[in-house]
This record gives C-alpha cells, structure tokens and sequence, in this order.
C-alpha cells in the first residue's frame, strides 16, 4: 500500500479567516527557522518588477535595456549597488547620456582605459562601453550574492540594493540616483506588498502516527 500524505496544503480565501487569526499566521510565517543550516534567498524589490517597469528603469538610468528580464534584474543591481558603494566600484557606473555627450577622442581613450579596442565608428564605440559596463555591473551583483554574502542566518540578501531603491525613490528627482519613474514602481510594489492576499496557503500536517491498519484506500 502506498502511504498516506503526512502533508496537506489548503488555499483558503482571505475573506473566510479572521483578523486575528490572520495575524497569529503572519507571525508564524515570519517566525525564523530552527534549521540553522538552511540557506533562504530573500527576494528584493527588483524581482517583483515586471520586464518593462525594468526597461524602463534602465532607460531612465542610461543602461542597456535589451537581454532577458534576470539580465536587466542584475544590471540594475550592479548599478544601486555601485552607486551606493564607497570604494572604486562607482566607477562603473557611466551611463549611456555621459557616454553620448564625449567626443570621438574620448569614446577611444575611455575604451582603451577599459582595456578595449579603440578601433571603430563612433556608434561601434558606443555599443561597446556599454556592452562592457551592463557586463560589470552585472558581474558585481554576482559576486554580491556569492557565500561570502551570507548574513548569521545563512540568508541570502539584497539588503543594500533595496536600501539603495529605498533611498532612491524616496529622493523623488533631488538627486542622481532619484527618478520618478522608480518613485511611482516603488510605490505600486509597497502597495501590493502591504494588501492582504486572495487567497491564504495553510498547510495541515499529520500527527506522525503510525498506522496498525490499512483499508483498500490505503
């Protein structure tokens, strides 16, 4: 016989379950875990965007903005987060309206700084410095996830791309980091974020006893 399910998940809708009720679970979802080897990735704000409010994040902060939405996920990150760092990483943060406003001679000593051919037209410059900056950024939100990033908890986090975001979209437009854009997407998420769900996963596990007798149905 085929044993029986230790593990029932149940969707219930929002409506049926009582506020206090409701906060009892909210407080045990959030409870931390008693396996103190487990590794946990915690979402930031850029995973809850959809593909063209992360177009047209890149577009308001001179990035690149084709590739897939993981790619503009991270080179959005590298951005907050090489805008937010102290160290030379900010470097890496030229965007395409500063690449623009050089002149020919420039485009060539900047790529050849880059350690890149200074070889081509002006648009062939162009297309790669920025091929070369969303790859370093990218690269940076990689490495910003590694072991090494690993909070006690063996948590993965992105706690400064969204303070950066935070900070960010509260500027609204005061400063280089700020946009409106971002302000408006921040918004809408924390919005979403805070609104009680539809629909509410209770899971009902057994009491781990041991059956002494089986029927056909197992």
């Amino acid at each position: 016989q085929e044993p029986s399910e230790t593990t029932r998940s149940f969707a219930i809708p929002r409506a049926d379950i009582p506020d206090n009720a409701m906060e009892e679970y909210r407080l045990l979802w959030n409870a931390p875990t008693d396996n103190e080897n487990e590794t946990i990735e915690e979402d930031d704000e850029l995973n809850q965007m959809k593909a063209s409010q992360l177009k047209a994040l890149c577009k308001e902060y001179g990035l690149k903005i084709s590739g897939k939405k993981l790619d503009l996920q991270e080179r959005l990150r590298g951005y907050f987060l090489s805008s937010s760092s102290s160290s030379s990483t900010s470097t890496i943060t030229t965007n395409i309206d500063d690449l623009e406003s050089m002149n020919d001679g420039d485009l060539r000593d900047t790529c050849i700084g880059r350690m890149l051919s200074g070889e081509g037209t002006r648009q062939t410059l162009l297309s790669r410095l920025q091929e070369d900056i969303a790859y370093q950024l990218e690269l940076l939100s990689s490495n910003n996830k590694s072991d090494n990033n690993q909070n006690n908890d063996g948590i993965v986090t992105f706690t400064s791309v969204s303070r950066a975001l935070e900070a960010a979209a509260a500027s609204n437009g005061n400063d280089d980091n700020s946009s409106s854009v971002l302000s408006g997407i921040w918004e809408e998420l924390q919005e979403k974020k805070n609104a009680d769900p539809k629909y509410v996963n209770i899971e009902i596990k057994s009491f781990g006893m041991e059956p002494t007798k089986y029927t056909a149905g197992g």
